[in-house]
């Protein structure tokens, strides 16, 4: 498998399942109307998830991801996400994460029954088109200092889910 050749060369690997909404949507922005619709779409997600969870740790990958950038759906139904985490770990016993966006990092509600806080780190530090180093540099200082801040109140350490610039 593509794990196996991973570790073979000394590479480490994490499954991130990642929802695609299509047309350019955002899935941070993906919510439904009615309870019902809620709770029919989120029986399917965990039959999905807990696929690759179990996927993950017949694989023993060490991390696993149980969501990516879904903003507005972990802020309306943080019971969901924290029963989900329950769950997955009855499966899979490696590190847990989730991938939020950089603008939505204090808005997790449930980082603390997770193992890393996971981000997908594509801070907007300046705004030239061809920026300097050491103006990206100077950018990154009071990011660094605030996930530093947070990491260190949450006991949490930050993983790096994606990373960029714009």
């Amino acid at each position: 498998t593509c794990i196996q050749l991973a570790r073979n060369q000394g590479i480490e690997t994490m499954i991130k399942p990642q929802l695609w909404i299509g047309h350019g949507s955002y899935t941070g922005h993906f919510e439904l109307k009615t309870d019902k619709q809620w709770q029919d779409f989120e029986k399917g997600y965990s039959e999905w998830i807990l696929f690759f969870a179990k996927l993950a740790e017949e694989n023993q990958v060490p991390i696993f991801c149980i969501g990516t950038e879904l903003d507005k759906w972990t802020a309306l139904r943080p019971e969901y996400w924290s029963k989900l985490i329950v769950d997955i770990r009855s499966i899979y016993h490696g590190k847990l994460t989730y991938a939020c966006n950089w603008d939505c990092l204090k808005k997790i509600p449930f980082w603390s029954n997770l193992d890393f806080i996971g981000i997908d780190a594509y801070f907007p530090l300046v705004d030239s088109k061809t920026p300097q180093v050491d103006s990206l540099m100077l950018a990154w200082k009071p990011i660094v200092a605030d996930l530093h801040s947070y990491s260190d109140s949450l006991q949490r350490k930050i993983l790096f889910t994606e990373w960029g610039y714009r």
